[in-house]
């Protein structure tokens, strides 16, 4: 993405709990991309094909009517959102999952640490990382 890359990132989270700590970590850490959510794979597979590739796309694996291997999948065949950092936001730590999602073409895996303060921390640290640090080709 450039400099004109569009100031979305897009969470596609199932869980409404670790939704609203993923949107407190990034108001926490003062990340002014606005934040659009959806609750299912499907759903945002869909709505990624209709709208401006965002700056950064958080992906869980475990989703309703669309895994997120799927989605991750049906992202990357996709000439719009080839390119859009994707970062599996997981619960997983389990091998075959990592080694599958880079196979699909993910730019990370992180494992979602289990207390509130690791878990906001990280999230700040990889949009930070991504829409602030992450220089791309031009």
């Amino acid at each position: 993405m450039d400099s004109d890359a569009s100031q979305t990132i897009v969470l596609v989270e199932d869980d409404p709990g670790d939704f609203e700590l993923i949107r407190i970590a990034l108001r926490d850490g003062k990340i002014r991309h606005a934040l659009v959510h959806f609750d299912d794979g499907k759903k945002a597979v869909d709505a990624l094909a209709r709208m401006e590739p965002p700056a950064l796309i958080l992906l869980d694996l475990n989703l309703p009517r669309m895994a997120g291997k799927e989605v991750l999948g049906a992202l990357r065949a996709d000439a719009k959102t080839a390119r859009v950092p994707i970062v599996v936001l997981s619960s997983s730590d389990l091998p075959d999952d990592i080694r599958e999602c880079y196979a699909l073409g993910a730019n990370s895996f992180v494992s979602k640490p289990s207390g509130f303060g690791d878990f906001s921390a990280v999230v700040a640290s990889v949009a930070r990382y991504w829409t602030e640090l992450n220089r791309w080709p031009t």
